[in-house]
């Protein structure tokens, strides 16, 4: 129907949810201004998503990986090789089953606007500010323990790499040993970065931050089959022994897989978002990470057994610049990994804030 330029309509005429619909403006809301489910404008213009396959794995991966890997080998020295491995790779499968339901709710809701409020809204409407309340007080805890951790690896970083670069008795200057410094630095990149509009923008960090975990397995893979001087002997190794502590360990295992605060934004953000590539998404990322987890489990809790520690980076010695340069490699994983998490904090606190309008 078409409508005089001086008509103004009670009421918006809506497009159905399947069948092209349109996106929001630049001027919107992050997640847009009425996210409840009843549709979009037709006067909008619509808009597709431009994320690449690729960059969607990385920032898929990026949002799973964080320290929590370095507590692996500790896993497996709780319950034995083969109950840890298994363990672990169901944590992966009840991840990834859990990430395609959620795409497929996802495509209930108006085109490419798909949020945890846009589907409460759908079943649970009264209460759908209440979820996204408690995923970004969530993430916003998971990126103040990210800052705790780089105001506290980064100095001792700078110490190991002055040490190894210069002379083992020569300190580095107080200034550079200060956390508070260091974390005033850090937020200088970081900041911009959390600003960004588009999860698909932090593409770059992630590959970054990817590689950063690939010198880190590197790392746990090269000290097995060459054991670095000064390294803890090895403890006893079994293949199935539970002791109490696999109570504390499983659910470090559980939640080192908990990435769904950024399904929704790579589902809205990802070109040709069919269930396929959701699909390929999906496994690529849930599927790489678990691997990594295995191989730093599996060949750290083989070089120390029973003596491994909660944190498998802090076994090897620093006076190695190969294991100083795998210390900077985790300081800048978490780095890149805090605007993963301020991303979808912004957006649920967005709703929130939004609430009565949406």
């Amino acid at each position: 129907m078409v409508q005089a330029y001086h008509a103004v309509p009670v009421s918006v005429e809506y497009e159905d949810a399947d069948n092209g619909r349109p996106t929001d403006h630049e001027g919107s809301a992050l997640l847009g201004s009425g996210t409840s489910g009843v549709g979009i404008a037709k006067s909008e213009v619509q808009k597709e998503g431009h994320a690449t396959l690729t960059s969607s794995v990385g920032n898929l991966a990026n949002t799973i990986i964080g320290s929590g890997m370095l507590t692996f080998p500790r896993a497996l020295a709780s319950s034995g090789i083969i109950p840890g491995m298994l363990t672990c790779a169901f944590c992966g499968a009840v991840s990834a089953f859990s990430l395609y339901l959620l795409s497929t709710c996802g495509r209930h809701a108006p085109h490419r606007r798909s949020s945890f409020f846009a589907i409460a809204t759908l079943t649970f409407p009264r209460a759908a500010v209440f979820f996204d309340a408690a995923i970004a007080i969530k993430c916003f805890g998971v990126s103040i323990s990210y800052l705790i951790i780089i105001k506290s690896l980064l100095p001792n970083v700078v110490a190991s790499l002055y040490h190894d670069l210069s002379s083992p008795d020569t300190n580095p200057p107080a200034w550079a040993l200060s956390g508070r410094i260091w974390i005033s630095l850090v937020m200088v990149v970081l900041v911009p970065l959390s600003y960004l509009r588009r999860l698909d923008s932090l593409r770059h960090t992630s590959y970054i931050a990817l590689f950063s975990c690939a010198y880190l397995v590197l790392i746990v893979v090269l000290c097995y089959f060459r054991p670095i001087e000064g390294m803890t002997p090895p403890g006893e190794v079994h293949l199935i022994k539970f002791t109490p502590s696999f109570l504390s360990t499983f659910p470090i295992q559980v939640f080192a897989f908990t990435c769904a605060q950024n399904l929704f934004p790579i589902y809205n953000e990802l070109k040709s978002n069919s269930q396929k590539r959701m699909n390929i998404v999906i496994g690529t990322a849930i599927g790489s990470t678990t691997l990594t987890y295995e191989i730093i489990a599996v060949f750290g809790y083989l070089t120390f057994g029973s003596h491994v520690s909660a944190n498998i980076i802090a076994m090897y010695p620093s006076t190695s610049l190969f294991i100083a340069v795998g210390q900077l490699a985790i300081a800048i994983l978490v780095i890149f990994s805090y605007p993963l998490q301020v991303h979808p904090c912004r957006n649920c606190l967005d709703k929130v804030f939004h609430f009565e309008s949406a």
